[in-house]
């Protein structure tokens, strides 16, 4: 499903300002004044006759400021704006190429793809009714106006095809209203071309209509050109890519070649929201082969793979395509130009589609990738745009006190969220092994609940009326197993069911974003993931002081040295199961392994939290 547009900003935003910035003293306020009053006046001609500003070669330069400055002036939200000019008040202004009769200006944007998913069209909550005419064999949609044939996409969306002009829109022209906007709109079309003196004609270049409402009533006029022999898009008019979402949160783009894999995307977003009347390209279907091929093969031999899916969904994904394009080879028929020429197999325009839709994921993959260019990623926790942000003094803090178990989660959760780019299969196991991690600690907890119970109830205990070193660790120990079931349940539980309510990447990176802190990073999420395992262990550990002070305290030599002996025993093999289960680096002196112990160096974790070594996932 395509992303979601953004909120709209005008595409001359930037350049309007820096145009408006040479425009400084009073004469050519003045100028553009005169040249505003005079474009003003070309509207009062009769029909639909388009207004094109800056005709004359002379004042070109001026013209087009207005025409800038009027788009960004036209908001999103449909209100009217002005600017304040020196001499001459309030100005209004439009971004109108068009006086439309009593429709009023119409304004002109030039977007990248259509909104469909997004429009939420209601249907009147009403009792169906419909009579069938005696002998009717046919039920197809008949108001459709003449030269234009309706097409249904392989999701259900209806949509429409000009072909003769080769225009697609999205726009229900079977209402008159509707109908009657979409022709002034290619009649203004038509004529923006006449001005730019451009030949437009031809059966490569396709042109795509959209309708946005305004929320005052009427619609925002909104066009893109494809040339299918180019495979790209263009447009009449100047389109700042820095208002597309998809081209924003990719920072340090510069190259031409490198914004062509974004142009690639488009253009098959495009095949795949119009696959009517088209064949899969040969060409196009070898490319998709190899790249699955090698996705699969680099995520079998690499864990740190680039590709997004996992090696059985690239070998799933290679024998549906195998095997759509062998049954669509033989239904595949040439498209002509002339009506009643765009008959079509249904199951080649589900192949077009599934192919579109998957050359669009793994060209915006490249984008986003940096493919071909120089400093590109080549592994999923290579962080493009510098090192990592230091560790803020919360993760010094905590890291010791929650047993490392912090800074091992914040090591696999750097992993997962590189350069502010989210590897969803490495999130998914990440979640399923914290899942089952806090799952297993309800068990023990529970245990050492009741055993701390117990203990407070034997009368050599609680002889000391509560006051005693035993009772006071022995509250503890229960506080701390307490805490950890209380978090270990509330936890599973948000990010278990609460987690089926992000299931898509898009989702879970709108989550972690919401829990990016500017000052902590992740540090806050990982400590908080942290908290179960943390006080579990401490409550064994004060539970275990407990019962020391119990048995030290009571003068009894025999058994003193021997819970004493055996105390030494138990320290000894924990402090060589941690020797042992560390991972090693460079320094291997006895100060940095316990300096590690506690968190002190990012570079070691401790294994028994560490839930990233043998995960295997790729960059979305």
């Amino acid at each position: 499903m395509p992303q979601p547009p953004p909120p709209f900003a005008p595409p001359w935003h930037t350049q309007f300002y820096r145009d408006l910035a040479r425009v400084r003293n009073p004469w050519k306020g003045q100028e553009l004044l005169s040249l505003w009053q005079s474009s003003e006046t070309s509207r009062t001609r009769a029909g639909t006759e388009p207004r094109i500003l800056g005709r004359d070669p002379s004042r070109a330069a001026h013209m087009d400021l207005v025409d800038r400055s009027s788009k960004f002036l036209s908001s999103r939200r449909g209100t009217t704006r002005e600017i304040k000019d020196k001499s001459n008040g309030s100005i209004e202004r439009s971004a109108s190429n068009v006086q439309n009769g009593s429709r009023g200006p119409r304004n002109i944007y030039p977007i990248s793809f259509v909104n469909r998913y997004y429009r939420n069209t209601t249907i009147p909550d009403s009792a169906s009714t419909y009579i069938i005419e005696p002998m009717s064999d046919e039920f197809a949609l008949t108001e459709v106006p003449p030269r234009w044939r309706a097409f249904t996409h392989p999701d259900g969306a209806l949509y429409f095809f000009n072909y003769e002009k080769r225009i697609y829109t999205d726009a229900y022209i079977c209402e008159k209203s509707t109908f009657s906007e979409i022709e002034a709109f290619m009649e203004c079309m038509e004529n923006l071309k006449k001005s730019h003196s451009v030949n437009l004609e031809g059966s490569e270049i396709e042109c795509v209509l959209e309708l946005e409402p305004r929320d005052q009533g009427g619609f925002r006029w909104c066009y893109y050109f494809v040339n299918t022999s180019k495979r790209v898009l263009f447009w009449l008019h100047k389109f700042d890519l820095s208002y597309e979402p998809d081209f924003k949160e990719v920072r340090g783009v510069t190259c031409t070649a490198h914004i062509k894999h974004w142009m690639d995307s488009k253009y098959w977003t495009h095949w795949e929201m119009f696959p009517h009347g088209r064949n899969v390209p040969p060409d196009a279907v070898l490319d998709l082969t190899a790249i699955l091929s090698h996705g699969a093969i680099d995520r079998i031999t690499s864990d740190e793979a680039v590709i997004t899916y996992s090696a059985e969904e690239l070998i799933n994904m290679l024998d549906l395509i195998k095997g759509i394009t062998n049954s669509s080879g033989d239904s595949s028929q040439a498209r002509d130009e002339t009506e009643g020429s765009h008959e079509h197999d249904t199951r080649n325009t589900h192949a077009v589609c599934i192919v579109a839709r998957l050359m669009t994921t793994f060209t915006i993959h490249r984008f986003r990738n940096f493919y071909g260019q120089h400093g590109a990623r080549l592994s999923r926790d290579q962080a493009i745009y510098g090192p990592t942000p230091r560790r803020t003094a919360l993760i010094y803090v905590f890291s010791p006190l929650l047993f490392g178990a912090p800074e091992a989660h914040l090591c696999s959760l750097e992993k997962i969220w590189v350069d502010s780019v989210m590897s969803y299969p490495h999130w998914s196991h990440f979640m399923e092994r914290l899942k089952i991690e806090w799952s297993d600690f309800l068990l023990p907890a529970t245990v050492l609940l009741s055993a701390n119970v117990g203990f407070l109830a034997i009368p050599s205990v609680d002889e000391n009326s509560g006051r005693g070193a035993a009772q006071i660790f022995s509250r503890i120990s229960m506080t701390a197993s307490m805490g950890s079931i209380i978090l270990s349940l509330l936890l599973t539980r948000q990010n278990g069911h609460h987690l089926r309510l992000r299931e898509t990447a898009y989702k879970v990176v709108r989550f972690l974003k919401s829990r990016k802190y500017p000052a902590l990073g992740m540090e806050a999420l990982a400590i908080t993931y942290s908290l179960p395992y943390g006080l579990m262990l401490w409550a064994i550990i004060t539970f275990s002081i407990a019962f020391s002070f119990e048995c030290f305290l009571k003068h009894e030599p025999v058994a003193t040295a021997a819970v004493a002996i055996i105390w030494i025993i138990i320290a000894a093999l924990v402090g060589w199961c941690v020797y042992v289960g560390w991972e090693r680096n460079d320094s291997s002196s006895l100060a940095a392994k316990v300096l590690r112990l506690f968190g002190i160096n990012r570079s070691v974790r401790f294994r028994v939290t560490d839930l990233s070594d043998r995960d295997v996932s790729t960059i979305v």
